[in-house]
């Protein structure tokens, strides 16, 4: 019996890694890849952006591809290319098509505590309608970004972010004078607190300020913003996710119209609903409606706005190590993965940190931070895995089998788990003979 045990442990190390020195050093063990496919329908009745007709239809594809490296046992390089195309069935001067590409360097000092280096490049236009819509030809620009995250994790179920990002933004067709083309220079900085209220339901808020620079002096502004979000697990595989967020708008030299001597301000208040239900490992369903009330004191802009987004998720990932991702975005405001991808960046952030703490047989935080991330996403198989591990190292022999199931349901080629999963069947049954 000893024996058997014996070998079900090793086989543990040797399939997941939970010592640093089990990495063979072997490029394709330091390789993860992830490609995906966003589709995003939005239903729009903005009534400022939208004269004739009074509402719209936008489809968009959001192709994306990542791959990660492990450098050493606590460091990540990722990299990235997303592109983007929106398409507007009656306001088609809006159409718009985009590249980004990004990357992020990741190093984690010790569980809960990690850092991220980070940058990108976007490329985004529209078809040439200076000399028709003017004000909107103003999304055809280039931009770069470079950005540092730090997040910490405060107890088993609270963990804290922090990002500071520099944006510089070259626009293409409105032009400052005849001879100068505006350019903005934007600096953000942002605090997300997130918390695990149980396995079923997570919550988290975002508070931040951005404050953007500009050579044309109608565009300088500041933008303080907070956030709340709530996600919930209904039953079913079905999340349910609720977040209000408001925005508030200081510009420094914009008159209103009717006032020169009074420049614009704002507070922007968009609540959200909404609902996404994985259907395999690939693929998830999502819905969302959206209100926003813009309270202004310039007419023009004093409107609410309602909007519905529906679409799929396309996805197919191999994991590096534990899951790179660490709770701070390194994809450009805007583009894939943003309209479910705060419950996934969650899920996978839990999934990296019950990990790490794993490396460190600390078994119940590993537990609490796995059931967690699978709470939050069910499709994440290191999830399951890492759950089976600290189930096993806590003696509970039958609900580490049960997890390893589920992940060799979600990554059915992992021949090492299926092992595992033999072996491990083996022991519980010697046991059960025992008694």
């Amino acid at each position: 019996m000893k024996t058997k045990k014996i070998n079900v442990m090793l086989a543990v190390l040797s399939a997941f890694f939970i010592d640093a020195n089990a990495q063979d050093g072997s490029f394709l063990n330091r390789f993860g890849y992830s490609i995906s496919l966003q589709n995003v329908n939005r239903f729009d009745s903005n009534v400022l952006r939208l004269s004739n007709p009074t509402s719209d239809l936008t489809l968009g594809l959001y192709p994306a591809v990542t791959v990660r490296y492990l450098i050493q046992q606590p460091t990540v390089v990722e990299a990235g290319y997303v592109f983007g195309w929106d398409s507007y069935t009656a306001s088609k001067f809006l159409n718009t098509n985009s590249h980004q590409f990004f990357m992020a360097v990741t190093h984690s000092f010790k569980p809960g505590l990690g850092i991220t280096l980070l940058g990108s490049f976007v490329h985004s236009n529209q078809p040439d309608v200076l000399n028709q819509r003017s004000l909107y030809s103003i999304a055809s620009f280039d931009q770069f970004r470079e950005g540092i995250g730090v997040r910490m994790v405060v107890s088993t179920s609270t963990l804290v972010s922090f990002e500071y990002s520099i944006y510089q933004r070259m626009y293409d067709r409105l032009f400052v004078s005849v001879q100068d083309k505006q350019r903005d220079w934007q600096q953000r900085l942002g605090l997300h607190v997130f918390h695990a209220f149980s396995q079923e339901t997570i919550g988290g808020a975002n508070i931040g300020l951005i404050a953007d620079n500009s050579n044309n002096p109608a565009y300088k502004y500041v933008e303080p913003f907070l956030k709340f979000y709530v996600s919930h697990s209904i039953g079913g595989g079905f999340l349910m996710q609720i977040s209000d967020e408001v925005r508030g708008l200081l510009f420094s030299n914009r008159p209103v119209s009717n006032s020169i001597v009074t420049n614009r301000s704002d507070i922007i208040n968009t609540f959200s609903i909404g609902f996404e239900k994985p259907i395999s490992s690939y693929l998830a369903l999502y819905g969302r409606y959206y209100l926003q009330r813009d309270f202004s004191n310039e007419p023009l802009r004093d409107f609410i706005d309602h909007s519905v987004n529906f679409g799929f998720r396309i996805s197919f990932d191999k994991a590096v190590g534990p899951y790179s991702s660490n709770g701070t975005s390194s994809s450009v405001d805007g583009l894939a993965g943003n309209e479910v991808g705060s419950v996934n960046k969650a899920a996978v952030t839990m999934t990296n940190l019950g990990y790490e703490y794993l490396r460190k047989r600390l078994y119940d935080q590993a537990l609490t931070y796995s059931l967690t991330a699978i709470s939050l996403d069910p499709t994440i198989a290191q999830a399951h895995i890492n759950a089976g591990i600290a189930y096993y190292k806590k003696g509970d022999v039958g609900n580490a089998i049960a997890q390893w199931k589920i992940a060799l349901s979600l990554d059915p080629h992992n021949a090492k788990l299926a092992d595992l999963i033999e072996k491990a069947e083996h022991e519980s049954g010697g046991a059960n003979n025992a008694h």
